[in-house]
């Protein structure tokens, strides 16, 4: 089996963390556990064919052996707390108030061992360029991304040879003077923020954005591994990776397709969708253009009987976009406001479930108000057990661990919000992109999350024209690493279908969809403008304008550089 060093982790006797009337935990037994952690989000979501499919596309001349890197980042995964070998952070464990570090002496513990590959010729240059910024992560796997090269490049400031040296003794690892000499030099750092080397690493990365998702999903899967050890060790409790399944998949689909009603507050409600089935090969061959009617009676059934062509119509689309486009991952359905886009989008969900094993969904709107409706909606099929709501209204964003941990219980249900620990969930526009581009630690946990689920997000037209290319540039990328499928939403425009080259597969067909619109069933729904539902009304103004400016800065060639 690989290892970084020769050493057996069991036979060191030191601690990873302590808590008041308790043993201290074992340093091995820490590392073990964040391993196991990490390996089984892993296999939950199914990542590693993922970083094998980001390496690839960063592996441009064939010159990079994945199988071994891939072994050196579970490396990575084992010795992140490394640093906690000092004489100081042991007498910090024991309670002695200190201001010693740890993630730095693990980086450094680190570097030092992928330089020894590269002087030994274990690994080439490319190589070496990818493991030594993924050690980013490890450097900051207690803090805040910031811009990798930029800070990498002070660095020569923090090396302690001294410590070093005395970590790699209890590693059974004889320093080698050459490589010291080079991590103290001040030169090494600062070569990494010069422009050859930064043009460099941007040609590995291209246009693709391939190394920031890369570096993004290796952070996310090793701190909430590391979040998931600790927590075991203080609380006792063990993660619960609660994904769809197939029996899931399965219930939500017979309450969707099959249950004729359900009682809702006392009240009975009739599942039109169990008819949609029955009827399915009579509104295929229905014609939108002779639906008629000529009183409030008839129009409302004018309106259902649309709703139920149009459920038809995008499900046999999507069946067959799937069918013969089978690398397809962004959609767009463009609909009007009246036309049942929340019903037809969990339909859509089903059927991409169906044809491929999806672990989440993730519904995703512009206002609070929209995330309760399409909640309560979605509950009688999906179960209110198997959802969660991720906004401000139904969960405190003061909240920390710390408040929590006496009470297990409560703690759990902290967790269970940090970490979407539901199948399905609901958030706000600005929580899901926070996933991408914000760099503190929460919004970090989550990302990998996004592995092979399915994502929908309505009412797209909230943003400003300005935005549109940028947001399908990168669903598309998350699309094509992630195997994330994205179903986006719109009563007006934007049409991202055609403004980004056609990235996004139009659910409706175009000659429909004009039909559709130009319909008077939807011409005389009169929608009176809510100001509580604007933008520039609401609560979130400024978190939206922050999200909207950090879409509109994305610089294609250079994103993966800064977090």
């Amino acid at each position: 089996m690989f290892s970084l060093f020769n050493v057996d982790l069991k036979g060191i006797k030191a601690f990873a963390h302590s808590k008041k009337d308790c043993l201290k935990e074992q340093f091995h037994i820490h590392c073990d556990k964040t391993l196991s952690h990490f390996d089984d989000i892993i296999d939950t979501y199914e990542i590693e064919s993922i970083f094998y499919q980001l390496l690839t596309d960063i592996d441009e001349d064939d010159s990079v052996d994945i199988e071994k890197l891939l072994k050196i980042m579970r490396e990575f995964v084992i010795f992140h707390d490394i640093g906690k070998l000092t004489p100081e952070f042991q007498a910090k464990l024991d309670g002695e108030k200190n201001k010693t570090t740890h993630s730095d002496k693990s980086f450094f513990v680190l570097v030092y061992a992928v330089l020894k590959l590269k002087k030994t010729d274990n690994i080439n240059n490319k190589e070496f360029i990818i493991l030594f910024l993924l050690l980013y992560s490890v450097y900051k796997h207690h803090g805040r991304l910031n811009d990798i090269l930029d800070d990498i490049q002070n660095f020569s400031y923090r090396v302690d040879s001294n410590v070093l040296v005395d970590i790699l003794k209890q590693l059974n690892e004889a320093p080698n003077d050459d490589i010291l000499e080079i991590m103290s030099a001040r030169g090494f750092w600062q070569k990494w923020n010069d422009r050859g080397t930064r043009e460099l690493v941007r040609k590995l990365s291209k246009d693709s954005l391939s190394f920031f998702v890369l570096v993004k999903m290796f952070h996310s899967c090793l701190i909430s591994s590391d979040y998931f050890a600790t927590m075991e060790y203080k609380t006792g409790q063990k993660p619960n990776y609660d994904t769809l399944n197939n029996v899931l998949n399965e219930e939500i689909s017979k309450n969707f397709h099959e249950t004729d009603e359900f009682e809702i507050n006392l009240e009975k409600e009739i599942n039109f969708n169990v008819n949609i089935n029955k009827e399915r090969n009579s509104l295929r061959n229905t014609n939108i253009d002779d639906l008629k009617w000529s009183d409030n009676l008839e129009r409302k059934e004018t309106l259902n009987k649309m709703r139920s062509i149009l459920n038809v119509i995008t499900e046999d689309n999507i069946e067959d976009i799937l069918k013969e486009q089978s690398d397809s991952r962004t959609f767009f359905l463009h609909i009007p406001t009246g036309g049942g886009k929340t019903n037809i989008s969990l339909r859509l969900a089903l059927k991409i479930m169906e044809k491929r094993e999806i672990k989440k969904i993730f519904y995703v709107f512009p206002f609070i108000n929209l995330i309760e409706q399409s909640y309560e909606a979605l509950g009688k099929f999906i179960g209110l057990g198997n959802m969660a709501r991720l906004d401000s209204r139904f969960i405190d964003s003061s909240d920390n661990e710390e408040k929590y941990q006496d009470d297990n219980t409560v703690f759990a249900n902290y967790v269970e919000n940090l970490f979407f620990n539901k199948p399905v969930l609901f958030m706000s526009h600005v929580k899901f992109f926070d996933l991408f581009f914000r760099n503190d630690k929460n919004s970090n946990y989550n990302f990998y999350q996004l592995a092979n689920s399915v994502v929908i997000i309505d009412e797209i037209q909230a943003y400003k024209d300005t935005v549109w290319t940028e947001v399908a540039h990168i669903f598309n990328i998350i699309g094509r690493f992630l195997n994330t499928h994205f179903i986006v939403m719109s009563a007006t425009l934007p049409r991202l279908d055609i403004l980004s080259n056609s990235l996004f597969h139009q659910i409706i067909p175009e000659d429909t969809s004009s039909k559709v619109f130009k319909h008077e069933v939807f011409k005389r729904t009169k929608i009176i403008p809510d100001k509580k539902l604007k933008i520039n009304d609401s609560k979130d103004k400024n978190k939206f304008n922050k999200l909207v400016n950090r879409i509109k800065k994305l610089d294609k060639k250079t994103r993966f550089l800064s977090f």
